[in-house]
């Protein structure tokens, strides 16, 4: 038994303890590993977040887009099981099998707990400065107390959530959590350069970054390494096939959030939002009727016309879904 199994038996109890101690709970942690999952704090929260703040749009759209497919690329070539796979290929402990344990994608990192914790670090800072205006404050400890124990009590209970039903191991949370820190810092310390880069140069590193990704997957193919294992295992242990979803597989992932960063990419320099304010009896209203065509452009996405309409579809979706964020809304929207 290798090292990583050893670690994965002892992970394991884990997962069974969560499932003991919260099955009183068991609705309320669906409701939020549900409701605010990387799919909709990307596709619901982040815009009407930002539909008060330029900043917080530019802020939230940056750390989504480059998170978001980062941790695609690592799940889609590292793969590593579920714990609810793990047990059934090893017969191991026993675990109850949700619904929401049908992931298609590999369990390393935890995408849902690295979203969690970049949005709610960048919400918690800007909703701390508003605060702190609102009520003719100085930027307390008591603020920053408040919010830092309101950001770890939510982010450790996206995590207890994936535990209980079988998504993740405790590793794979924590490993979420530290890679949003990561592109967080980074960000914060290339501030300037990300936002001064030019339209042609952004859009020229996220084309290369398209090849790069068609490459890995030729390479895997060749090498004989399966691009769809996460797929298949799921399709083998889930318990309906109802409960996979054509969103959450490891390519449509890819696609997605490939669109996402390169609309932001389009919109570059993003310096030329700095300093803007939105109008918020216009940005609001805006963003209500945005995400109510986006809902209806995700429905209407061509399931039955091959994969590459299916994949193209997506890319162009998500593009102009960021596209309007950072471009249209700060030229229609602002003061």
């Amino acid at each position: 038994m290798g090292y990583l199994e050893n670690i994965l038996d002892v992970e394991i109890y884990f997962n069974v303890w969560t499932q003991t101690l919260f099955l009183p709970l068991e609705r309320a942690l669906e409701f939020y590993s549900e409701k605010f999952s990387p799919a909709r704090i990307q596709n619901i929260f982040v815009p009407l977040l930002g539909a008060l703040d330029i900043n917080l749009s530019v802020a939230l759209n940056l750390f989504t887009s480059i998170s978001h497919l980062l941790c695609d690329i690592i799940k889609w070539v590292y793969h590593e099981d579920r714990p609810y796979w793990y047990v059934r290929e090893t017969d191991g402990q026993e675990l109850n099998q949700h619904r929401l344990t049908c992931e298609t994608t590999s369990g390393y990192p935890s995408k849902h707990v690295l979203s969690a914790t970049g949005f709610l670090v960048i919400v918690g800072y800007f909703a701390r400065k508003e605060l702190c205006k609102c009520l003719n404050y100085s930027d307390s400890k008591f603020f920053k107390a408040l919010i830092w124990l309101a950001q770890v009590i939510l982010v450790l209970m996206m995590g207890f959530c994936r535990m209980y039903f079988g998504c993740h191991f405790l590793h794979q949370c924590i490993a979420g959590g530290l890679l949003a820190m990561v592109v967080l810092y980074g960000i914060r310390y290339n501030h300037w350069k990300i936002y001064t880069i030019g339209k042609i140069v952004f859009v020229g590193s996220v084309v290369a970054l398209a090849f790069f990704i068609i490459a890995v997957y030729y390479a895997m193919v060749i090498f004989d390494y399966d691009p769809h294992w996460p797929v298949r295992m799921a399709f083998k242990w889930c318990s309906s096939p109802e409960y996979l979803k054509h969103e959450s597989t490891p390519i449509f992932s890819l696609c997605r959030d490939f669109g996402s960063i390169l609309g932001a990419a389009l919109s570059a320099p993003l310096i030329k939002l700095t300093g803007k304010r939105y109008s918020r009896i216009f940005s609001i209203p805006f963003t209500i009727c945005f995400l109510l065509l986006n809902i209806l452009a995700e429905n209407l996405i061509p399931k039955n016309h091959g994969r590459l309409a299916f994949l193209s579809y997506e890319v162009g979706r998500s593009t102009l879904f960021t596209f309007i964020q950072l471009t249209i809304m700060p030229r229609t929207c602002t003061e």
